[in-house]
């Protein structure tokens, strides 16, 4: 795919500088999370926080099986291999979340963050409203499936039909 033809989005991810730096102490400091409606800025903030090449940023999340702790959460990224959490519990425990960062980065990635305890529950709370957005078009796809499903193999019932909550007959 040529440069002008890469999708406007991912070409912003790829453009975006890393934000999260080291002080003078050598305190890791994350920037502000971002807004819960800014799918691109969440995308740019994983980047950054997790060390990664901006040439390979996170493009989306999601969650796969089970709902809550012991569910998996991926996150896709442009021209790299997705990033896996299982379970997703590891974002919340800094020596899990490293040792997982450390054997799914790519080499152009820089080294894995000297990650706390309080970069985790930023981290979590940005993937969670990253895989949150996705899992709400994953839940209407889903009960719109179910939903065709059940009315695909109803069986009209002759000579009734509803309106409003009364039954009439035609």
């Amino acid at each position: 795919m040529s440069a002008a033809e890469e999708n406007p989005v991912v070409a912003k991810l790829r453009d975006a500088k890393p934000s999260a730096a080291t002080g003078d102490t050598g305190k890791l400091t994350l920037p502000a999370t971002p807004a819960l409606d800014d799918r691109a800025g969440q995308c740019a903030w994983l980047t950054s926080a997790f060390g990664l090449n901006p040439g390979h940023p996170v493009t989306g999340g999601a969650r796969e099986g089970l709902r809550g702790a012991a569910g998996h959460v991926v996150l896709h990224r442009a021209g790299a291999p997705q990033l896996r959490f299982e379970p997703a519990t590891h974002l919340n425990q800094p020596p899990r979340l490293i040792e997982d960062l450390s054997w799914q980065m790519v080499p152009s990635d820089g080294a894995v963050p000297a990650l706390k305890g309080e970069h985790c529950r930023a981290i979590a709370h940005v993937v969670r409203m990253l895989t949150d957005a996705a899992q709400e078009v994953s839940d209407a796809q889903e009960t719109a499936g179910i939903v065709g499903t059940f009315l695909s193999a109803a069986e009209p019932v002759e000579g009734l039909a509803l309106r409003g909550r009364q039954r009439a007959a035609t």
